[in-house]
């Protein structure tokens, strides 16, 4: 992990990286697949897994292509993920803490629905951006690309987006969706 956090800090991807960081982010790969992946992916300090298939490989093998691109503000790199939280009310006013006596929070809540959070990052241009949704649907993902096209990057001859592998984020998806979301600019 050491030789990750040293390659994205110097290639300027962030001005700092954590163990931790990039150790939820291959969690969360772990998660995504269909089957676990033994080993450690390529670039630290063991093997990539002998089980990775060669379409993670391949995409792997892109997205290492994309981060040593130099900057070029025309052709902005730009990360996009997203996760769903659920959104909680407290039942009980908390009691304060007294000298000699820590907090008290009651662990009863009120469920109060969810929410769907859009992470846009573009490291070279040192900008980040989270859009807040009701719901995670193609559509809502089509309009966070239509306004990072058209509010946030609206310069920028193509955009460059590096994103996971849901079936939501397929060029297909984007065809779809692009007529409900009045989004014509081309993203690859």
């Amino acid at each position: 992990m050491k030789l990750l956090e040293t390659a994205v800090v110097e290639l300027n991807i962030v001005d700092r990286a954590s163990d931790n960081t990039i150790g939820r982010t291959l969690k969360k790969h772990d998660q995504a697949s269909p089957q676990k992946a033994v080993g450690h992916p390529a670039g630290c300090q063991q093997p990539a897994p002998a089980k990775a298939g060669a379409a993670f490989v391949a995409g792997m093998e892109d997205v290492l292509e994309v981060y040593h691109r130099p900057h070029d503000p025309a052709r902005p790199v730009v990360c996009v993920d997203e996760t769903s939280k659920q959104l909680i009310a407290e039942t009980r006013v908390p009691i304060a803490a007294k000298p000699g006596h820590p907090a008290r929070h009651d662990y009863e809540y009120e469920r109060m629905g969810t929410a769907n959070l859009f992470m846009m990052f573009a490291p070279l241009e040192r900008w980040r951006h989270v859009k807040v949704t009701e719901r995670h649907a193609a559509v809502d993902y089509a309009q966070v690309l239509k306004e990072l096209s058209d509010t946030h990057f609206s310069e920028a001859k193509k955009i460059v987006l590096v994103q996971d592998n849901l079936n939501t984020h397929k060029p297909a998806s984007l065809y779809e969706m692009s007529e409900k979301a009045g989004l014509t600019r081309r993203l690859h």
